[in-house]
């Protein structure tokens, strides 16, 4: 019986040691792609998007979870670059991943202002010779499009 409990015991520690050396081996290799932003817009499955009036009022979001090929490759393809113009009033925040969908997810949020438009914090403005109305305004038709949808 002694046996049995002793093979088990040793069983038991040279399994154990080979899992945590195996964690410590593997702890700092990832699988997991690291993409860029405009990449993890691409790959986004879901998409808030929510308009607000000059006054600051707030229209009623919509929840994108078909139909986000259209905004996915608008975003993803857009000529930006980084810049340091002010956005101005936000008109519109589009949250790739949103939390009311993907709970685990990291959120990508982009602000349309006047001026420009941020995507997480970071202030973009239309590559030279591309027209930030031209932008805005097709945003904006995408907006309607969505909202007749409803």
């Amino acid at each position: 019986m002694n046996k049995r409990r002793a093979l088990l015991f040793l069983t038991l520690l040279t399994t154990g040691c080979i899992l945590i050396f195996l964690g410590i081996f593997f702890k700092d290799k990832k699988d997991v792609p690291q993409y860029d932003v405009f990449e993890r817009i691409w790959h986004s499955p879901c998409i808030k998007f929510e308009k607000f009036s000059d006054d600051g009022t707030q229209y009623e979001p919509i929840i994108i979870t078909s139909e986000t090929l259209n905004l996915r490759n608008f975003f993803s393809s857009l000529c930006i670059v980084e810049g340091d113009t002010p956005i101005g009033d936000v008109l519109y925040k589009i949250t790739f991943n949103c939390k009311e969908i993907m709970l685990n997810d990291e959120e990508i949020i982009i602000l349309v202002g006047k001026q420009a438009l941020s995507i997480n914090g970071v202030i973009y403005v239309p590559e030279d010779g591309v027209a930030y109305k031209g932008i805005k305004d097709a945003i904006h038709g995408k907006w309607k499009y969505f909202d007749k949808q409803r």
